[in-house]
């Protein structure tokens, strides 16, 4: 009877285990009616492409169009994820207002070519192997370790900022309050948790400290900033710049390619036996990026009528002012291309040129791209062939965009991973069961928080109250553009 009882609760557990990984698997279909409750939030519906009626070449021509390039529109309300960005707090450094053509944006570039102009590619290699082997070192001890990657690394682009702004590694007290800043800002923009804004302040309070006191070359031009711009401004946009976007989106792009490569042998294989050919390492960080692009969807606002060329499309040919055009990006990366959904490097070698392809994972010239392209590239052919090299990837995660550990995975040593087979296979059993309790949290946090975010953002009016304190002010022109954001 005891055998029989355990047994029937031993099924139960796998069916609901196995619900839960069901309503994973479906998880856009259950955003998609989260995000039904919530039209009312713009005036006019969205037009998403690609499309049925709209294909890749629309989705070009409407993103270099200069009348789609606001995410605030007049008559409309504050786009993209800005409601529960209020509600858990992140506007404050995460630059809505950066989308618009202002001088904040320009200012924000003037920054990170501050930072980043006058070190040359090999000296920024040499600084990416430095800190590389410097991280690893003193934070991998053992023969396997499991990590999130992304968090695994974020506190190096932080130090590799540090060295090239102040000329040395930021104390291991201050590394750990920026952690912490980026952390949660990661699981508010995946809708996991709430942002500390106490964290946030104190962290920019570190920074301007360290900013006044150091005398390097970069810290002096970021100094010299404070004619044009308040200094507290300037470190703001560098901290939201150098010590978040940057930890972070280095972090999901490299997580997602290794998470790609542990489940690929044989290009891990390959990558290995060609001593890590740098076009190779290329066509697979292509191939990552055009499966795993760091952006799913980008929404812009159209300021004026469009009228799509006769040649684009057979349907719908007017762009109304005061739309939102959604830019797909995950399915423009996949038109065109021939078994779209698989992992295939081999793509690459027939293709002469990225501007040949539906490949636009950094945006597209003349519409605001971005700006650390070059920089994230030399990074990724740097640490795939460190990472590779010593260590062999175990993880079981498809996507880490919604996970709130940031994609766990088990990285192994790889002489001991060789030589113990058999624990191997306990431990490949292990990263499953880790990713499937992974995957059964997203779906119980997405059923409840995203509502919850949405409902209270709706019933306090805080986007009205933000942007009539912006107006007041004087950070925004025109109140009208904002004055709908938590009333409709």
């Amino acid at each position: 009877v005891l055998l029989v009882n355990c047994a029937i609760l031993a099924l139960s557990f796998v069916s609901i285990c196995a619900f839960f990984v069901h309503l994973y698997d479906n998880l856009d279909s259950l955003k998609v009616a989260i995000e039904k409750l919530f039209t009312s939030s713009t005036s006019n519906p969205d037009i998403h492409v690609p499309s049925e009626t709209m294909g890749a070449d629309v989705y070009r021509y409407l993103y270099q169009h200069r009348a789609v390039r606001r995410r605030n529109i007049p008559d409309g309300a504050v786009l993209s994820e800005l409601t529960p960005y209020i509600v858990v707090g992140v506007h404050a450094q995460h630059g809505d207002l950066l989308e618009n053509e202002d001088p904040t944006h320009k200012h924000l570039l003037r920054i990170i070519k501050s930072v980043y102009g006058n070190i040359d590619d090999g000296n920024l290699r040499s600084l990416f192997r430095e800190c590389l082997a410097e991280h690893f070192d003193d934070n991998f001890t053992g023969s396997l370790k499991i990590v999130s990657l992304r968090s695994f690394i974020a506190p190096l682009a932080m130090q590799v900022s540090s060295k090239i702004i102040f000329g040395g590694n930021l104390e291991k007290e201050h590394l750990s309050k920026f952690c912490s800043v980026v952390e949660s800002v990661a699981h508010v923009l995946k809708l996991r948790g709430t942002h500390r804004h106490t964290d946030f302040d104190k962290a920019v309070e570190i920074l301007t400290e360290k900013l006044r006191k150091s005398e390097s070359d970069v810290s002096k031009q970021l100094k010299a900033m404070e004619c044009d711009f308040p200094l507290d401004h300037t470190i703001r946009c560098l901290f939201s710049s150098m010590y978040m976007a940057q930890p972070v989106q280095f972090g999901e792009s490299l997580s997602h390619i290794i998470l790609e490569l542990a489940r690929n042998e044989e290009v891990r294989d390959k990558l290995r036996e060609t001593n890590f050919n740098p076009g190779l390492v290329n066509m697979v960080i292509n191939e990552s990026l055009r499966l795993k692009p760091l952006s799913g969807t980008t929404r812009r606002g159209v300021v004026k009528d469009i009228i799509l060329p006769d040649h684009l499309t057979s349907g719908r040919r007017l762009i109304p002012a005061g739309s939102i055009v959604v830019f797909n990006v995950v399915r423009f990366h996949r038109e065109n291309w021939l078994n779209a959904d698989k992992f295939c490097t081999e793509r690459w070698e027939r293709v002469e040129s990225e501007k040949d392809v539906n490949y636009l994972p950094f945006g597209i010239l003349g519409n605001r791209p971005c700006p650390g392209e070059k920089i994230a590239k030399i990074f990724l052919q740097e640490a795939i062939p460190f990472i590779l090299s010593k260590y062999t990837p175990i993880s079981y995660s498809a996507n880490l965009r919604l996970l709130p550990s940031g994609g766990v995975m088990m990285l192994v040593g790889r002489q001991f991973h060789d030589s113990h087979p058999t624990l191997m296979r306990l431990l490949k059993v292990l990263m499953r069961l880790i990713d499937w309790a992974d995957r059964i949290r997203i779906v119980l946090l997405t059923i409840i928080f995203c509502p919850m975010c949405f409902y209270i953002s709706r019933h306090l009016g805080l986007g009205t109250k933000y942007y009539e304190k912006l107006y007041r002010a004087g950070l925004v022109e025109d109140k009208r553009i904002y004055n709908n954001v938590g009333q409709k």
